[in-house]
């Protein structure tokens, strides 16, 4: 799920056959919501995400795919890579994105320059299953099959630090809208704050 800044539509996509991508609008005075079909990938949709804007999302499949959809002309652009894409995510100004695969890459792209990998950050052996950029976009965060999350510099490109928090994978994480504390989940079954600072 991706919820839309104005709070008034999120999208939704499902990890079954239908491989779809629905945007959602939700009506508050009916207390109804509407689902629409906006996109359908090749197989499972992994991962969604909406611009800080609203006018554009991404999204992520095992198809070996990501799309940048454009919200107000209904127009899409395609990334193909050699593996699962099990996440995507906008920096805070929404010029650049974030790709995560499965066989253990993250892909740096400009939004404007679709096709043009700024950057390939490699993790060995190591599924990477969630990933973002710090608030104020000087750092990217990604976590791992192994349990651990790494930061590196946006630029120019450098690890930072590695924090190993969980005996297992890490599903997801979150950072707090001041860039101090970053909340992990994961399959050894603990939520888990880190204090960035």
């Amino acid at each position: 799920l991706a919820l839309h800044p104005s709070g008034e539509k999120f999208l939704s996509s499902s990890a079954s056959t239908d491989k779809s991508v629905f945007m959602n609008c939700i009506d508050k005075k009916k207390s109804e919501v509407t689902s629409e079909l906006v996109f359908r990938h090749d197989d499972a949709v992994r991962s969604v995400a909406f611009s800080h804007d609203g006018i554009f999302f991404l999204s992520g499949s095992l198809d070996k795919s990501m799309n940048l959809y454009r919200t107000d002309d209904n127009s899409f652009k395609t990334n193909n890579f050699e593996d699962t894409v099990s996440c995507v995510a906008f920096s805070p100004d929404d010029k650049k994105i974030l790709c995560g695969l499965l066989q253990g890459e993250v892909h740096l792209f400009s939004r404007e320059n679709f096709d043009q990998n700024i950057r390939k950050i490699r993790v060995m052996n190591k599924e990477v299953r969630s990933l973002g950029f710090h608030s104020d976009g000087s750092k990217i965060f990604f976590s791992t099959m192994a349990g651990k999350i790494y930061c590196f510099e946006a630029e120019p490109y450098e690890k930072t630090i590695q924090y190993k928090k969980h005996s297992q994978t890490i599903r997801s994480f979150s950072l707090s809208p001041d860039g101090t504390k970053l909340v992990s989940v994961s399959d050894d079954k603990k939520i888990m704050i880190t204090d960035l600072r």
